[in-house]
């Protein structure tokens, strides 16, 4: 599988499989404001340029998400999430226990018709193998048993 890599700056390595239709995005550090929303659509643009319906995001070295930035998150880029057209999301969660706690209120905050699969994963290995499985993109038993064990199935 050839990766080309679409962006890469202090915060973001973006990486985009366009025959896969598989981004993976590893972040790092602290970005707030201006420069998160801007990575943010960045990620977005590829998702619809590409039709991209596989998104793994590796958030181990991301720090805090400030409360504007949760608000923002859930207002404006979950929403164009949702009509992006993606089919799976894996989570490879913060070290940051801030930054853990924000995205676990995303996952738990996204609307039960959502058209995608979320999953978090401690590993980004065994996170590709599941974006990249060819099951159906919502496993009613797995989302149960994901919901059940805080994200985790």
């Amino acid at each position: 599988m050839i990766i080309h890599t679409e962006h890469k700056c202090e915060n973001l390595l973006l990486e985009v499989q366009p025959r896969q239709r598989f981004l993976r995005s590893t972040w790092s550090g602290i970005f707030v404001g201006e420069r998160y929303r801007a990575l943010l659509q960045r990620v977005m643009h590829a998702v619809e340029r590409d039709a991209l319906r596989y998104w793994l995001t590796d958030a181990r070295q991301a720090g805090p998400i400030s409360k504007e930035d949760q608000a923002w998150t859930m207002r404006e880029f979950t929403p164009q999430v949702m009509k992006a057209g993606i089919e799976r999301i894996a989570i490879v969660g913060s070290e940051d226990p801030l930054n853990a706690q924000a995205v676990e209120r995303f996952v738990s905050a996204t609307p039960d018709e959502a058209p995608y699969a979320v999953r978090f994963f401690p590993d980004p290995s065994i996170a590709m193998l599941w974006l990249l499985e060819r099951k159906p993109m919502r496993d009613a038993a797995g989302e149960a048993a994901a919901r059940s064990t805080g994200g985790q199935a």
